[in-house]
């Protein structure tokens, strides 16, 4: 082996020790990298993952502060501490009342409280506190035996309907203070007054075995001279000249069902019928279901062999109309009693309370007359039939605060004035019943 060779070997040899050093050193660079980007990588994760749950934490924070403030405000709304006291009438209670539909989670007691039990064998109490109208009654329901916390009320009751001395209530059962939103989670009770029987005011849970479940345009009609009544719930079908009749009937405590269908000539595609409002009319067993926009659907619930009629409202509903209900009276022509514009509406020395009503000006306009610019709506008429009819006013729908005004209709003049705490309704709708208590 020549030196030639060996310097050749040995220069061969130093290149593969550059070439070796030089691949190490590069995979070291790049191990470094990688492990920087690695590192870099996990930074970011870590700072994404951080900010992930910060995001998380903050919408778990909102969720339970936006609950706070529900739970909050639903306490406030249903229960009223031994401070906040609903209008109660004094001595010469009247025998009818115009009464709020949502009651008060309250421990009240006095003539008209009735007890009863939930279907879980929870025992409830009702209690209406009433004021002569326009005021606006309410109704108050309490668990006696819970009294620390009426847990077993998801949320406040409610009224279906009421006719005469019967009120038809809509209790939710559940635990806490979350409303239950399902409404086979409700139970249904009949409280019945006892001043015009001459006896305890009674209060009976309707049976969950059989009843319809969701009660549509449910009315109620009193019969017979014993107390007895029937609960009575009209439902739709595909087609809207047919509904379901479900009749429940406290005598028997049981409930039947049978199809109400129109006369041919309401049987096509443009008919439509919505029902809102149930009316008990004088005749035996007759009841009217109001679409308020449209007509009244008249059937008579104690006689399945009898058959509907259907009456349309006039074209000018902006009236009072009169006309006779009965199953043979479909041709009759309806009657304008009277026209009742606000501006005409007469304000005297005999209006009690106007006052109360606001105010409204345009401006570089001489005010209003009280009862213009105001939304009026909810027409009730008295009971004792002298004419007054009763509206709830506001000046902007979404207030939390209205009017009830009472208008002798016959006179074109305002009677009386009551403020109205409507914090617990939406806009203007049936927010009071009549009741005969």
């Amino acid at each position: 082996m020549s030196l030639r060779y060996m310097s050749r070997v040995g220069a061969r040899a130093a290149q593969a020790v550059r070439e070796s050093t030089s691949r190490s050193v590069k995979e070291k660079a790049q191990s470094a990298s990688s492990s920087a980007s690695m590192a870099r990588g996990r930074a970011a994760g870590s700072l994404d993952s951080g900010r992930v749950n910060a995001a998380a934490a903050a919408r778990r924070k909102a969720e339970e502060e936006k609950r706070r403030r529900a739970e909050q405000a639903l306490r406030t709304v249903m229960f009223l501490s031994e401070d906040d006291q609903p209008v109660v009438a004094e001595a010469g209670a009247p025998t009818w009342a115009n009464v709020d539909v949502t009651a008060y989670i309250a421990d009240r007691r006095n003539a008209t409280t009735a007890c009863g039990r939930m279907s879980n064998g929870v025992k409830i109490q009702v209690t209406f506190c009433t004021a002569p109208p326009p005021a606006v009654s309410h109704f108050c329901v309490w668990c006696p035996e819970e009294p620390s916390y009426p847990s077993k009320i998801s949320t406040e009751p409610k009224i279906i309907a009421a006719e005469a001395d019967l009120v038809l209530l809509s209790v939710s059962r559940g635990s806490g203070i979350v409303p239950s939103v399902h409404p086979l989670s409700d139970d249904v009770f009949v409280y019945q007054a006892g001043g015009v029987r001459k006896k305890e005011p009674s209060l009976r849970l309707l049976n969950r075995d059989d009843h319809p479940g969701f009660f549509f345009n449910a009315g109620l009609l009193r019969h017979g001279n014993d107390g007895d009544y029937c609960v009575v719930s009209l439902r739709p079908t595909a087609r809207p000249w047919q509904f379901t009749l479900h009749v429940f009937n406290s005598k028997t405590g049981s409930w039947s069902s049978r199809p109400v269908c129109l006369p041919r000539k309401h049987k096509h595609s443009q008919f439509r019928h919505s029902p809102s409002k149930v009316i008990a009319l004088q005749e035996r067993g007759l009841m009217g279901f109001v679409d308020p926009w449209r007509g009244i659907l008249l059937c008579d619930v104690l006689d399945s062999k009898s058959s509907p009629q259907y009456i349309q409202f006039p074209r000018s509903m902006v009236s009072i109309w009169s006309r006779t209900a009965t199953l043979s009276s479909e041709e009759e022509d309806w009657r304008r009693d009277c026209k009742i514009l606000t501006r005409d509406v007469i304000i005297d020395d005999n209006s009690m309370h106007f006052e109360l009503l606001p105010t409204l000006q345009d401006k570089d306009v001489a005010p209003r007359r009280p009862l213009e610019g105001l939304h009026i709506a909810h027409p009730t008429i008295s009971f004792t039939g002298d004419g007054i009819v009763y509206f709830l006013a506001k000046v902007d729908p979404w207030d939390k605060r209205a009017w009830v005004v009472a208008v002798d209709t016959m006179n074109s003049r305002l009677q009386d004035v009551a403020v109205f705490h409507a914090e617990r309704i939406r806009g203007i709708t049936s927010s009071y019943m009549r009741c005969c208590l």
